[in-house]
């Protein structure tokens, strides 16, 4: 097809630029979309929400993948929250929006869908339908978010892969869902699970998950080496995400990093930047930042410090630095819940910090400060 400017464009051609997170070290990379990729995206979603309902509340940001205007192509009204100026009780605006525009099917973060439970009271489910994206799902979760809506559909993808599998729930099958089910891959999807040789895994073992899929992104915008690292001789994307493939169901389990990136919620948060942050500190020798379970969030935030001599840290100090870095608006984001002192950090055989020893001790921390209370 020819454009009045006399551009030509087809199903290979970019139709959609996403701003993909990136990786630890990188903030943000631009992943090209083709017509193609984003209509078989746009089917895939669509495919996986049944029935199809008038109204959408979507709440995720606008660069997200499942932004997408799937609705326009579906004929449902999408419905969304203005979030250019700050809103100081964003649950509350999204329960009147469910109330007054009488949507049924909404795409929330776990975080905003609790606090859309406690604005409802004891009054039954306000959702026919609930789509959760972007994060791993726990049954914990689930039953936090249950009084919300009748049915739950959880997705896994990325910016790169498009929907990647959905897993589609009545309220009736929570007590029956196994922590991290994604469910089925999508129609024409193809999953790999690998280990650290880039070797098969026996069925039902973890490892790397690697995908093949007709939605996949034609590239990072303008970064043709970077691109070319996320795949390998044979073309499968190189995800940096734990899963397994279950052996009698074919479901898919993801719930994990091969890298350290905390999922805070809708929001990936890159520990080293925090850290720099908290370096700066008077009191602070050294610190790491580790992710800490959370049954809504999916990761809390968790700092392990070295103190310097005689100092009398605390999580509000800690805070209050963090505060001189980031707008006021994110300072609910951005929140350390837990903080552990200790003499010195477990290292690899390297010299390089043991950051699975620190998340393990970060843990065991955590459940012995509860067990006290």
């Amino acid at each position: 097809m020819k454009s009045m400017s006399g551009r030509v464009y087809g199903p290979d051609t970019i139709a959609f630029t996403h701003i993909t997170t990136g990786s630890p070290t990188e903030y943000l990379k631009m992943t090209d979309r083709t017509h193609a990729s984003v209509l078989y995206t746009i089917k895939q979603f669509h495919d996986a929400l049944r029935p199809s309902y008038p109204k959408h509340l979507y709440t995720n940001p606008l660069f997200w993948m499942s932004s997408l205007p799937r609705d326009f192509f579906n004929g449902i009204t999408r419905v969304s929250p203005d979030k250019w100026y700050p809103i100081k009780d964003y649950c509350e605006l999204l329960y009147k929006i469910i109330v007054t525009e009488d949507v049924q099917y909404a795409d929330l973060q776990p975080v905003h869908a609790a606090g859309i439970i406690e604005k409802m009271g004891k009054q039954g489910p306000l959702l026919d339908h609930l789509f959760i994206v972007g994060m791993p799902v726990s049954k914990a979760m689930l039953q936090t978010v249950k009084p919300l809506a009748n049915w739950f559909t959880l997705g896994y993808g990325s910016h790169e892969t498009g929907g990647t599998s959905f897993n589609i729930l009545h309220t009736d099958d929570i007590e029956q869902f196994q922590d991290f089910d994604n469910g089925l891959p999508a129609p024409g999807v193809q999953i790999r699970i690998v280990d650290e040789n880039w070797t098969d895994v026996c069925a039902g073992s973890k490892g790397r998950v690697l995908i093949k899929t007709p939605a996949m992104f034609s590239g990072y915008s303008m970064e043709p080496e970077k691109t070319a690292q996320r795949f390998d001789n044979e073309h499968w994307f190189i995800t940096n995400d734990i899963g397994r493939l279950d052996e009698r169901t074919g479901h898919l389990f993801v719930g994990g990093r091969m890298d350290s990136i905390i999922l805070h919620g809708e929001y990936m948060i890159y520990p080293f930047w925090l850290e720099e942050m908290l370096s700066t500190h008077p009191d602070i020798k050294e610190v790491v930042i580790v992710p800490v379970s959370d049954p809504v969030l999916f990761h809390a935030i968790g700092a392990i410090v070295i103190k310097k001599p005689n100092s009398t840290l605390t999580v509000n100090d800690i805070q209050s630095k963090i505060s001189e870095f980031i707008v006021p608006e994110v300072m609910d984001i951005v929140r350390v819940k837990h903080l552990m002192f200790v003499d010195t950090f477990p290292r690899k055989q390297d010299g390089s910090l043991d950051r699975s020893q620190l998340y393990d001790l970060m843990q065991e921390h955590v459940v012995k400060y509860f067990k006290t209370k």
